[in-house]
């Protein structure tokens, strides 16, 4: 089948734009009596019922603190659980300058499932968040991946078609979601794949 013209380019977060130590900080009380690899990690995390609240904004940071820390018997203030909660990211590297040579050649779009607390750290602490002028985060939208309204939101807020958007997730079901909302969507490895499959579509400075 013949792909259609990428007019823009939608890149999750976590795991693609910054990575995500999911065995240190507070991920690590959500893998506990789990498997521990990095996938089985996110696995559970997704289908955390809490996690996924504060993913859909139905909850706010402040009653996050509160339900967690009940219920992995933590003893830290909220400037204490903050730090922790936002303590496991850091750059993937190459990342930032692939995003910055897109910039002006294709329109960028962002889409992440994260809480509010995530959003604010990384916007406030990762320059290249500057390049996605509406980015699409779930816990603004009240929807998380794979539902196809906020594939539907992403693609509007980049102003293309959504046949005309390839995104880059790191989950396997997060792709499904989007080829099934209409869009191209491959799964993330590293910044040189997302070049050679730009390349294909018809960027050959990338």
């Amino acid at each position: 089948m013949k792909r259609q013209k990428i007019e823009a380019v939608i890149f999750d977060l976590g795991r693609v734009i910054v990575n995500i130590d999911l065995k240190g900080g507070i991920f690590k009380y959500f893998a506990q009596n789990a498997p521990c690899s990095d996938e089985d990690t996110m696995r559970k995390l997704v289908n955390d019922d809490m996690y996924r609240q504060a993913m859909q904004g139905k909850i706010t940071p402040e009653q996050l603190h509160e339900k967690l820390s009940d219920r992995f018997g933590l003893h830290l203030n909220y400037d204490e659980f903050m730090n922790v909660w936002c303590g496991g990211f850091s750059p993937n590297p190459g990342m930032a300058q692939l995003i910055a040579e897109l910039s002006g050649q294709v329109k960028l779009g962002l889409l992440s499932d994260a809480d509010a607390l995530h959003w604010g750290f990384i916007k406030n602490n990762y320059p290249e968040m500057k390049y996605f002028k509406k980015p699409t985060i779930s816990f603004e939208v009240g929807i998380t991946k794979p539902a196809k309204e906020i594939y539907v939101k992403a693609a509007e807020n980049t102003g293309a078609a959504i046949e005309n958007c390839i995104f880059f997730d790191d989950l396997a079901a997060n792709v499904k979601g989007a080829i099934d909302a209409g869009m191209q969507a491959v799964v993330f490895e590293n910044p040189q794949q997302v070049r050679r499959e730009l390349a294909e579509r018809g960027f050959p400075k990338i």
